[in-house]
């Protein structure tokens, strides 16, 4: 989230704007470039309940109340009308419900005119939002008070897009993802042995654990010729822990485990240094969703491996630029894998023209 807030203030900055970020109070990490950055939200106690709390439905609806009055007296007390112009833009990013609430109900009660404007960047899981029952009543609210067309609504999914359209009964942007210019200057041509990369944090739903099963069939079976591995390790959840722990090629040659998060320098050196990305991201979360190592993989010209029936798997199937793999199966990945060695140049071929 802090590198996609560096984007976009990049691209704001560059448009001749002022800008101010607005973070969690505990942020320790910096935009790149300077930016003026003020930590005013606390923690969303909602976002990470503990496995005991996880259990009671009771106590889940009242970390949500909790996060929901938290949030709101949050934005109340650090984004005051004092500081805001009427020409401003506030950029909301990835917006849950309780949040995208939190927001409409700051604009509801706005006591200056005119008024700024608000550009609601809308999180996945639609299904959330339109079981939401604060939403539709301080949408009716603000509509009401005149205040409605200055709250703008945006979804990086055109197939979220359409979702949210129907959800909200109102206009609705595509804004494409916005991913590092920086990820162009990462192409070269594909390199022996293979380099297949898995970047950003170790997590189930990202089809982590299936990476690393297929490496083991592929290592049990002699190994893969004229191939290696690099794999992003850190942060990872209770489940891709488990299977990190079970992981029998740790230390075998040609496969590498980075176990801390990478700054921007590193994150990119290794975008560069990659053949291919490995993106098996489950298909029930990833259906109607896209991803910034996706984008970034386009951008660089790098092709993909990707579950057959995600929105990632509609894009690589459009365009031919990478390979489609079934859905949580490691079997299959490991087919996908081998089948990527040797037809690499070709698709990496169709990828650099696209770039």
């Amino acid at each position: 989230h802090v590198s996609y807030n560096g984007f976009i203030a990049d691209a704001a900055r560059r448009a001749g704007m002022d800008v101010h970020i607005f973070c969690a109070r505990e942020c320790v990490a910096e935009v790149p470039g300077g930016f003026a950055m003020r930590g005013i939200f606390r923690r969303d106690v909602r976002n990470t309940p503990s496995p005991l709390l996880s259990r009671s439905r009771f106590a889940l609806d009242a970390l949500e109340r909790l996060a929901r009055r938290r949030f709101q007296a949050d934005l109340a007390k650090g984004i005051t009308p004092d500081i805001i112009k009427s020409e401003d833009i506030i950029f909301a990013e990835m917006l849950a419900p309780r949040n995208l609430a939190g927001w409409l109900r700051w604009l509801r009660d706005f006591s200056k005119e005119p008024l700024p404007n608000l550009v609601l960047h809308l999180g996945y899981a639609s299904e959330r939002f339109g079981a939401d029952k604060e939403i539709p009543s301080l949408l009716e609210s603000l509509e009401r008070s005149g205040k409605f067309s200055r709250a703008h609504f945006a979804s990086d999914s055109n197939i979220l897009q359409e979702k949210y359209t129907a959800i909200f009964r109102r206009p609705v942007a595509h804004l494409p993802h916005v991913s590092s210019r920086r990820a162009s200057e990462c192409y070269k041509p594909p390199g022996l042995p293979v380099h297949f990369v898995c970047l950003g944090n170790a997590r189930e739903e990202k089809g982590f654990t299936e990476i690393l099963t297929a490496i083991d069939t592929l290592s049990s079976n002699g190994g893969l010729a004229n191939a290696r591995f690099t794999l992003q390790s850190s942060d990872p959840d209770a489940h891709s822990a488990a299977a990190l722990a079970g992981f029998r090629s740790a230390r075998v040659p040609g496969i590498s485990l980075i176990a801390k998060p990478l700054d921007d320098e590193s994150y990119l050196r290794l975008l560069k240094d990659a053949d291919v990305l490995l993106l098996p991201y489950h298909v029930d979360r990833y259906q109607d969703r896209t991803s910034s190592v996706f984008c970034e993989a386009m951008t660089s010209g790098k092709p993909t491996i990707v579950n057959e029936g995600s929105f990632l798997g509609l894009e690589v199937r459009r365009q031919g630029i990478g390979w489609l793999a079934r859905d949580r199966d490691p079997a299959s990945l490991a087919e996908t894998i081998r089948r990527a060695v040797h037809e690499l140049d070709t698709v990496a071929a169709r990828c650099a023209k696209l770039m």
